[in-house]
Formats: C-alpha cells, structure tokens, sequence
C-alpha cells in the first residue's frame, strides 16, 4: 500500500508539473504527501484516504487555516488522481467532497462528477449546483438501501427518498428543488439506459404520495418492465394518426401510459391483459370497479386496451368494445 502510494504521489506531482497543468503550490503538495508518509510510517498505519482525513484533523491544530487548505486540496487531488486518473478536480471545500466520506457508492460518486460535465458541455452550469446537494442526497441514500449502480434505481428507491428526504426538508422551496433535481436526474439516467422514462414523474405533483395505495399485495419479480414497452408505446401514438387525433389528444393517452408504466414498475408486473385489468382498478381517481364507468377511468381504459392490440398487430379500429344500446335490453 506505501509502495502503490508513493507511486500516486509521483504521478500526482508529475502531472502538476505539466505546461498545460493549471495546478499550482507544487512544493506544499509535496510537503503535504511527505509529512503525511511520515506520519503512516511512525505510527505503522497502512495508506488509506480515511487514514488520511484523520491525519488532516490532527494537523488542523498544528498549523494555520490556509496551510490546512492547501494540504485538503492537496489529498483532494490524490484521491482524483486514484479513482479517475487524473488531477482535473476543483478546489475541496469540505471533507464530504471526498469518496471516501462520501457515503456514496463508487459509481454513484463518479456519477456527480459526470453530470457536473454534462451540464456545463450541454445545459446550464448552474443547474448541478442548484440541484448537487438533493443529487447527492438521493445517491447517499440508494447506497444506504444496498443499490451502488444506478441501473439497479427502482421506483421504490424514488418512493423512499420522497418519504425520508423530501418530506424532512425544511421549506416547500427545498421539496421543489429535490423534485426537480430528481426529474433532471431520472431524464439523464434515461437517456443513459439505466431508468425507465417514467421515472421521470414519480415525485412530481405529489404522485409519491399517490403511489403507494397502486401498490398490489402480491407484487411480481420484473425488473424494469416498463422499459421494452416504451417505444412501442411511440409507435402505438404515432399510429392514432391514420384516425386524426390531435397532438393534444395525445398528450392526454401520454400521461395514461405513465400512469400504467409507473404501476408497472411498482408491482414489478409484466404487461398482460390482466394486468391492464388489475390497473384500471387501482387508478388513483377511481380505486374501485364501481367508478370504471367515469370519463378518466374509460379513456385510461381505452387507451391501454387499444395498445394492447396494437401489440397483438389487431388493431384495426380505434373502438375495443361493442356499442352497447338500450334497446338491447328490452325483452325480446
């Protein structure tokens, strides 16, 4: 281990002494990484980056503010250079910047440091550090719950974090960056592969409240079920077009298959034709049959029982059930 860290050290300040390198205080980097060796050899400790804060909290009483800052920054660096292979990190302002004090899963942690590129290549700068600390809140917690991949998020990790982060925040301001900052950070885990669509809406308006009583008594074992029916469900909209509904029609059916995605998901149920069934009891705004017969409950009906037989190749009309006539009932 002191080998493999006197290796670090060398390619630490090597890198530093590079003419495209911006990093500067060479000379206290180096005091700082000697002193610290000294202090793993006196004490017959082996190289660790706890190791290492520890020592830093011992030296905050031996030396001044800005030697103790340059000496952070200095182990910052090391701790880069170890995970990423490079020394292209910020400044450290604080312990819990570090991995290692992180309370992060190894993927989680270089996720943060992927979406703070994204959104200064791609977005607004601004946004990850408007949204950083609810980000890092939610990557804490799925790691506390087992999960250290973020492929491996489910909709009850979002449900979890709503009930035990969002629910604790201080002011309604707070709530709304957490939900937000989930909505962006679900979208970019979608256009990664790693979250389904739908998870996108899990916290917004409340739905985390909502969601729970869609929850079934026996759940299934599917892991991400909705994800395979998503574009399908595109092209299934996109085929509304041979019978000229609008985009604003659409957009209603849109939500519909959220609703059922977001079911789904929660249950860990495949798509079936009882499955469908089992949904149009448990929406939200018409939790028993005896309501199937209102305008919501109809259309969400429609619409997913049509899809279902556009995945079957027999949708050959936009109507899924016989026109039902009084007269039908009369006494022949």
């Amino acid at each position: 281990m002191q080998i493999n860290y006197l290796d670090a050290v060398s390619s630490v300040l090597n890198m530093m002494k590079q003419p495209d390198s911006a990093c500067k205080n060479i000379d206290m980097h180096r005091t700082c990484y000697t002193t610290f060796f000294k202090y793993l050899m006196d004490n017959d400790i082996p190289f660790s980056m706890d190791a290492a804060l520890d020592w830093l909290e011992i030296k905050k009483l031996e030396i001044s503010y800005e030697a103790c800052s340059q000496y952070r920054n200095a182990l910052f660096r090391l701790e880069h250079y170890l995970l990423f292979g490079d020394i292209k990190s910020p400044f450290c302002r604080s312990e819990d910047s570090f991995f290692c004090r992180s309370g992060m899963s190894e993927s989680f942690f270089r996720l943060t440091y992927e979406l703070e590129e994204y959104y200064a290549a791609s977005q607004n700068p601004g946004y990850y550090h408007t949204y950083s600390v609810a980000i890092k809140e939610f990557f804490r917690l799925a790691t506390s719950l087992g999960i250290t991949e973020p492929e491996a998020v489910t909709i009850d990790t979002l449900i979890e974090y709503w009930n035990t982060y969002c629910k604790s925040c201080s002011s309604s301001g707070r709530r709304q960056n957490a939900v937000c900052a989930m909505t962006a950070l679900m979208k970019y885990l979608h256009r990664r592969g790693d979250v389904p669509e739908c998870y996108q809406l899990v916290l917004f308006g409340g739905n985390a409240e909502i969601l729970p009583g869609m929850r079934l008594p026996k759940t299934g074992v599917a892991f991400h079920p909705s994800v395979p029916l998503e574009h399908k469900a595109e092209e299934y909209l996109d085929a509304l077009n041979d019978w000229k509904y609008m985009e604003s029609s659409k957009a209603v059916y849109r939500n519909d298959f959220t609703w059922y995605f977001m079911f789904l998901e929660l249950n860990r149920l495949e798509h079936s034709p009882e499955t469908v069934t089992l949904w149009i009891d448990m929406l939200p705004d018409c939790p028993d049959q005896a309501k199937a017969g209102n305008s919501i409950s109809a259309r969400r009906s429609h619409t997913i029982r049509m899809f279902g037989k556009y995945l079957q190749g027999t949708m050959e009309s936009n109507i899924t059930a016989g026109q039902k006539r009084a007269s039908d009932q009369l006494p022949s």
